[in-house]
């Protein structure tokens, strides 16, 4: 290494240990300062947060009340009366909440790590082709911790309708010191009318999988199963979990028993 190329790697060096650390302190400060600045105008975060979401789901969003809005040391948003109407006719709902709770980390929207503190929604309704294929509701969804002796661990548990059957799902997760992290490979369980799909769910950079999935109909249950959910920007039919969630009729996913 000559003594230029030697120069640049010291600089390059001191940068990245001492110039670097200390610039990313100073921004990090001036974004905290920033953001709690703008907590004390609740009126116009609502409307910010009415104006992305609007854009996000291209319908026309209104929140009734902004309970609640800090970014640090936690992102906690608390809102009630959340409703998303057709741009064009505001008589058409596509959705509507009584209430939304979500509180995480400030670091975890930086670095996306999936951790959580808080989840709660409250009285949800969603037009079929909305978010799902079907209409669904979800009276409670919240994080339960479990003590056993059936089940043990912490879980996101959503019940409520769809398609008008009754629905439970559940998704484990692991509790931490101050809070839940989301889990890299989630087992799952999903109850619709006498159906019941239990597996894992597992992001990859290019594609979401299901492993070990096992269908229930009844009395009947199929083997166990990998599957390919969602891959080059598509959801994939053949597999239970889209079965379920697109045919009119529940007996329509025997086929994945009878394989």
């Amino acid at each position: 290494m000559n003594k230029i190329k030697k120069d640049r790697f010291i600089k390059l060096v001191r940068f990245l240990l001492i110039k670097f650390p200390v610039f990313l302190g100073i921004l990090l400060f001036l974004i905290i300062i920033s953001l709690k600045m703008v907590e004390r105008y609740p009126i116009p975060l609502k409307e910010g947060f009415e104006q992305y979401l609007s854009k996000a789901y291209n319908a026309n969003v209104t929140i009734g009340k902004l309970d609640k809005i800090s970014f640090f040391p936690d992102i906690d948003v608390r809102v009630t009366d959340v409703t998303m109407h057709d741009n064009a006719n505001a008589g058409i709902i596509y959705l509507d909440a009584q209430s939304i709770v979500i509180r995480s980390p400030f670091w975890n929207m930086l670095f996306h790590n999936g951790y959580l503190k808080a989840l709660e929604i409250n009285a949800l309704k969603a037009k079929s082709g909305f978010i799902l294929p079907k209409d669904f509701v979800i009276n409670t969804l919240n994080i339960v911790d479990r003590e056993g002796p059936e089940k043990y661990g912490s879980f996101i548990v959503a019940e409520g309708f769809y398609n008008k059957q009754t629905m439970v799902f559940e998704a484990e997760i692991n509790k931490i010191k101050e809070g839940y992290k989301i889990k890299n490979s989630i087992p799952f369980s999903l109850k619709i009318s006498k159906a019941e799909l239990n597996g894992e769910i597992k992001k990859n950079l290019r594609s979401v999988e299901l492993y070990n999935t096992v269908l229930t109909l009844g009395n009947e249950a199929s083997e166990s199963k990998n599957y390919i959910l969602y891959q080059d920007k598509e959801f994939k039919e053949d597999n239970p979990f889209y079965c379920i969630l697109n045919s009119n009729e529940i007996d329509e996913c025997n086929k994945y028993i009878r394989k």
